[in-house]
């Protein structure tokens, strides 16, 4: 081949070039520029350490709930698997003695750049979700379904936080009906705001200063009737006062969550 011919074959292989160099170097749409605006809300010099206890008593076990909840893992497994980190993914009900692991591990894609490493992200996520989802059911089978003792997930997430050592970040998720049976019961649906947040100053949290904290799905239960709105209104004021007392940032809401907020 003449030299005319092999320049003339490089040249057009320029624009391809500068295609695929301007995918790696800039933002690019679809799933991975939204990986790549979620990365931008890592936080600079900490990893992830992902807590998510998922309520798995009788008014927690449906169909719909699971599907819900397991949209909210995803969001959680993905910001930790962009930022880096770890995640512990646990099914709880009683007491935390008895809280089953559904995933326990480290998400840390690979890579040079960081659109190699978030080209891995949802392999990775999808990996999580299918073990959490095939552990469901052995862990439903194991808890007692008649009680749930949430507000003592917090203090498994403090064990967790000091595991992860102080270079992580704490995020917690519970994702429960809030139908507390165990230690300071809020199960009466006549329950008052004011005796909620009476109640929320008073249960034992531990401190979990700089977390961030989402407590979802309060008043969602499997059974119908849902229950009435002004006591689904004393739980937020009950989980936030609770929330609020261990320093974290709180996210309190009655509808699942799946958008990350970063700090």
């Amino acid at each position: 081949m003449s030299k005319k011919l092999r320049l003339l074959g490089f040249i057009g292989l320029m624009p391809l070039i500068l295609v695929l160099s301007a995918c790696d170097l800039g933002q690019v749409s679809g799933a991975l520029g939204q990986l790549q605006q979620l990365a931008s809300t890592c936080p600079k010099g900490h990893h992830i350490a992902t807590y998510i206890g998922d309520d798995l008593s009788q008014n927690d076990r449906s169909m719909s709930l699971s599907q819900a909840r397991l949209s909210e893992i995803r969001a959680a497994t993905t910001y930790t698997a962009v930022c880096g980190g770890f995640i512990q993914v646990n099914g709880f009900s009683a007491s935390d003695a008895g809280t089953q692991t559904l995933y326990a591990g480290p998400l840390q894609p690979s890579g040079a750049t960081l659109n190699a490493r978030l080209l891995k992200v949802t392999s990775m996520v999808d990996a999580v979700l299918r073990t959490v989802s095939s552990n469901i059911p052995r862990a439903m089978s194991t808890l007692p379904a008649n009680a749930t003792d949430i507000i003592s997930e917090l203090t498994l997430m403090a064990q967790f936080a000091q595991q992860q050592g102080a270079g992580s970040r704490l995020h917690g998720w519970l994702l429960t009906s809030g139908l507390q049976t165990t230690g300071e019961v809020v199960t009466n649906v006549n329950l008052t705001e004011a005796a909620a947040s009476d109640l929320g100053n008073r249960v034992s949290v531990p401190a979990l200063p700089g977390s961030v904290m989402t407590i979802a799905g309060l008043g969602v239960v499997a059974s119908n009737p849902p229950p009435p709105s002004s006591y689904v209104q004393s739980l937020i004021t009950f989980f936030t006062k609770a929330c609020t007392r261990t320093g974290a940032t709180c996210i309190v809401s009655i509808n699942p969550v799946t958008s990350i907020e970063g700090s």
